[in-house]
């Protein structure tokens, strides 16, 4: 092994320390002992079925499960064969006469591979606690899929060229607006000589109007929501059944992490859900020519948007007001309770996750260990900084910490194995010690025991405060900069979404509901790339924090600003 530009570091026996650097050193290391095994292993996937056998029946010989082997034997055949169950259905859905065009079919793509996810992810997990054989976990969506695909092919060839159809309950299916309104009053159509054609002009009141598209709105916008809600908890079971079918966890555990996990999904389903209830129900209205009614009875298209512009703050208030009260803490307790399902102690587990610390006068302390029950630290390092922390003034390590307070000396801990190193502002080692016990003076255990502050896990205030602290401190925090301002531009993603939907929804056309579900999902995926870009972008200190986080609503906005001057209303 051949090091380059390196640096070894000797503690002699006389207590002196030195750092050797190195531009060129051969180093002898055993390839046995480097690597027992002769090179990195194999996984099942990049075996092939002759070594998936072998495998197999070593594990066999021993008393082990055999049938991840046995799933990947059979996964080398039935993926193949989902290319020509995909084709069958594919031809079964293509076959229609539609207006919804490339969005609409784009929709039905994703629900079929969808609906292909489910049994490919939940079939290994039942394999794995022994409910179904190995085979059928990997051949249930090719079979389920291709009888499907079979019975919609031989329907197709009998009715060709028909539209295909979903049946909508009777409550979703809205009422034409004049109908409502000839219910309360009548529509009265005037001819005028000095203007051609007809002038059309509603008696009701306009909260008429408001109350017809809110309901419809309304209506659209729980069905997604809720149906957006199901694709995350399905997919989400679905990850995390295995633990339950292997044992590892109760399914009183899996309700309490899907309960925990409620506020974050809203916290994701809240826009998109805004974003398709705004197209699909603006799109609804030209399709059926309400909306053309509207606008012949002098009702312009940004009167009709009032009352979704008004959900839109709501759902926007309302994504403000779980950063500020339990997504954080809720997010928490759903991290905990996974963790404990992956097999990790929970009287450990936020201890585990802060292994770099950061002390109240600036030292830096790390360690690979936190003992919450006898108030030990093991593998501790004190970083001790100089000059405002542009150079380390000291280093200190020790085996084993644990606190033992005395009187006058509350910080007090016990030190075990340790050695300290002070340095010189040019890096040069100016005095080395070791002893065998010492004393060091650090935080109170409470303070390594708290868990590490995540954005993710805080409040807009808390976080606020805590980069106060950094900053104080004399710490880079950009990143926790980008952070604050995203939590403040988010929640305005409904009022953008809702801008851009209603002008883009009128000039659709009349290619109905399924196009608007598939026009909205292109505009969130593209939303969410460029809201993550500009976040890495700001991160990495090539844009300013505030830019970064406001950027994509300020790119979406111009571009909902234009549409709407430009749309006819």
């Amino acid at each position: 092994m051949v090091l380059e530009d390196g640096t070894r570091h000797v503690t002699n026996a006389d207590g002196t320390y030195q750092v050797i650097k190195f531009d060129r050193q051969v180093v002898s290391v055993s390839p046995e002992r480097a690597f027992p095994r002769g090179g990195p292993q194999k996984g099942d996937p990049e075996m092939t079925i002759a070594e998936l056998k072998e495998r197999a029946a070593e594990f066999e010989r021993q008393g082990l499960s055999s049938h991840n082997q046995i799933m990947a034997i059979h996964r080398k055949f039935a993926i193949p064969v989902a290319c020509l169950v995909f084709g069958v259905i594919g031809l079964a859905l293509g076959a229609t006469n539609r207006r919804d065009g490339r969005l609409g079919s784009f929709v039905f793509g994703l629900g079929v591979i969808f609906a292909y996810y489910i049994p490919l992810t939940l079939g290994p997990a039942l394999a794995k606690g022994h409910l179904i054989p190995p085979w059928l976990a990997v051949w249930a969506p090719n079979i389920i899929l291709s009888a499907v695909g079979a019975a919609m092919f031989f329907w197709r060839s009998r009715a060709a060229d028909q539209e295909f159809r979903f049946a909508i309950p009777r409550w979703l299916r809205p009422r034409s607006v004049v109908t409502r309104a000839a219910a309360d009053r009548p529509v009265v159509v005037e001819a005028s000589l000095g203007t051609p054609g007809l002038v059309g002009r509603l008696l009701p009141r306009p909260s008429i109007l408001d109350r017809y598209v809110t309901a419809m709105y309304v209506r659209v916008f729980a069905l997604c929501a809720l149906g957006l809600l199901a694709l995350f908890y399905i997919s989400t079971f679905i990850d995390r059944s295995d633990k339950v079918f292997k044992g590892a966890a109760t399914w009183s555990m899996m309700g309490a992490y899907l309960w925990y996990l409620l506020p974050q999904y809203v916290y994701f389903v809240l826009p998109m859900s805004v974003l398709l209830g705004s197209l699909v129900t603006i799109g609804v209205l030209t399709k059926n020519s309400e909306l053309i009614v509207m606008k012949a009875c002098g009702i312009s298209l940004y009167r009709v948007a009032v009352p979704m512009l008004g959900a839109a703050l709501v759902a926007g208030g309302t994504l403000f007001a779980l950063e500020q009260t339990i997504l954080g803490e809720w997010n928490r307790k759903a991290d905990s309770i996974k963790a404990v399902m992956n097999g990790v102690a929970p009287a450990t587990l936020d201890m585990l996750t802060r292994q770099w610390v950061v002390g109240s006068h600036g030292n830096i302390y790390h360690y690979n260990y936190f003992d919450p029950g006898n108030h030990a630290l093991l593998g501790l390092s004190v970083f001790e900084f100089s000059n405002g922390m542009r150079s380390i003034a000291r280093r200190s390590y020790a085996e084993r910490v644990r606190y033992e307070p005395a009187p006058g000396h509350p910080d007090a801990w016990r030190a075990e194995g340790t050695w300290s190193r002070e340095l010189t502002p040019s890096g040069d080692t100016r005095k080395f010690s070791a002893d065998p016990i010492a004393q060091f003076t650090l935080e109170p255990p409470s303070y390594f025991g708290t868990r590490q502050p995540e954005p993710q896990f805080m409040s807009y205030s808390q976080l606020r405060t805590y980069i106060e602290q950094l900053r104080t401190s004399g710490f880079d925090v950009i990143a926790q900069q980008v952070a604050l301002e995203r939590k403040a531009s988010f929640p305005f993603v409904t009022v953008i979404m809702t801008l851009l939907a209603v002008p883009f929804a009128v000039s659709a056309g009349r290619r109905g509901a399924m196009y608007g579900v598939g026009a909205g999902i292109v505009i969130a995926i593209t939303y969410w790339v460029a809201f993550s870009v500009f976040a890495a972008l700001g991160t990495g200190g090539v844009v300013a924090p505030t830019l970064a986080a406001w950027a994509p609503n300020l790119l979406f906005g111009a571009g909902a600003a234009y549409l709407l001057l430009t749309v006819r209303t």
